[in-house]
Formats: C-alpha cells, structure tokens, sequence
C-alpha cells in the first residue's frame, strides 16, 4: 500500500488480521515519511554547526519567493553571434533567475483561460491500467521527480477508489545529459478529440 503524511509518500506491506481494527505503522515507514528520524529509537546527536547550518538553510527557504518577471529588453546585450552563445544563456539564466527559472513550490497559475479538450460526441475512453516497466536504476530518480511534480502542484494524484475512463502510458527516455526525460503517449485521446484552428497574424 502507498501511504501519504504530508508531501512524503512511502510503500510499505499491509497485512489484515482479525480482531484489529486500526493500522500499526512500522518504524520503516515512519522513517519514510519523516515521523521518526533515521537514528530512531537513539538520540539525535546534531553538532552546533549542523544546527545553524539546518535553521540557515530554513530561514533562506522561507524568504525564497518568486519575482514578476523583468521587463523585456530593448537591446541585446551581446552580438547575436555564435561565439555569444554561452554568454546569452547565462544573461537570461541571471536575469530571469527569480521569475522563470525560480522553482520553488507552489508554482503560479497561468494567468490565461484555461485549457480545454473538445471530445467528438461519440468518443471512446481509453486506459490502460498496466504500467510499462521502468528499469531498476531509474526508480528513485523518476519517483523523486513525481514527488517534487506534486509538490509544485503541477501534478495532482488520483485518489484511492477514483474511477478512471481515461489513462494513458508514462514513457521514461534517456537524455544527451543524463537526465530523464518523462512523456506520455496521448495516441489514444487525440484520436477522440476534435481539432481546434490556430491563428496567426502571419
């Protein structure tokens, strides 16, 4: 079973016997979702330095805040050349550092209507329940990432006993740089979706 406390999830077994009626948690899993700390049941033995560097670390998550973004510039600030390339990554990396490329969760909502999928009157859902195997070594990683997903509110999980019409596939590739990159096959849904016209003034 998947157990959730707060933005932690662990997996740990569930057993049913007769005559309880309540759930014991392991000390496993407590540690997972941080109940307990990993040295439970000794004592926590946490140095000064460690303790001011952990309330340093809180204290500049808290005052960590997101930006309005900077007005756009009228010029550039170096030759569009390709010998400027890094230097005009690392300008917009800097400049945008507290709007853009600021991660920190909750992430803002578009300020834009919301979007919508027009389905034929006809269609038929589609899911499939059975995942496709994520090799061993990339687990933790791909699960990490989801976490952190929900986190920022960009994904939201499916309650326990939600019925389910559509549901399409996780695909996890490799990148160039060793990270991964997680995508969806929506094969499925676009085949039951009627096209919307996109304008241009061009």
């Amino acid at each position: 079973m998947r157990f959730t406390i707060g933005h932690h999830n662990t997996e740990q077994p569930l057993y049913i016997c007769e005559k309880i009626d309540r759930i014991y948690f392991s000390r496993k899993g407590c540690i997972a979702v941080k109940i307990l700390p990993p040295s439970f049941p000794y004592p926590m033995d946490y140095s000064e330095n460690e303790k001011t560097a952990d309330i340093a670390t809180l204290t500049a998550d808290l005052e960590k805040c997101r930006s309005p973004p900077p007005q756009k510039p009228t010029t550039l600030p170096f030759a569009p050349q390709t010998s400027n390339v890094e230097k005009l990554e690392q300008y917009l990396l800097d400049k945008f550092s507290d709007s853009v490329f600021n991660k920190s969760a909750p992430f803002p909502a578009m300020n834009a209507p919301s979007a919508h999928i027009h389905l034929k009157p006809d269609y038929q859902p589609y899911a499939r329940h059975t995942p496709i195997p994520i090799p061993y070594h990339w687990k933790t990683q791909v699960k990490a990432d989801l976490d952190k997903d929900v986190q920022h509110g960009i994904l939201a999980t499916v309650p326990i006993g939600s019925p389910v019409e559509w549901c399409t596939t996780m695909v996890i590739a490799h990148k160039k740089n060793g990270n991964l990159r997680r995508t969806v096959d929506p094969q499925h849904l676009n085949a039951q979706c009627r096209r919307e016209t996109h304008h241009s003034p061009f």
